[in-house]
């Protein structure tokens, strides 16, 4: 009964680990919309394109780092989990 508990909650920590983990790339994929939407607007409404250009340029970036940095910590903790 208690590897039975064991099992169950090393799935469920798994699983919000996954969960956390989605809720991250979307949030960083609603990021790089928002900002594309405002380049895609400024472009369409004749306005200064290049400022959202320019926030654009440091901001995708920057998430599509940090995504890569999680996406690789959380690889690394879930293959080590496994060898335990």
């Amino acid at each position: 009964m208690n590897q039975q508990r064991e099992v169950i909650k090393g799935k469920s920590i798994i699983f919000f680990q996954f969960l956390m983990l989605f809720i991250f790339y979307f949030f960083v994929g609603c990021i790089i919309a928002f900002v594309l939407n405002g380049v895609y607007n400024a472009l369409e409404n004749r306005d200064a394109f290049i400022h959202s250009i320019v926030i654009g340029s440091i901001v995708v970036p920057v998430f599509l780092t940090l995504t890569f940095l999680v996406s690789s910590v959380f690889w690394v903790i879930v293959r080590e989990g496994k060898k335990d």
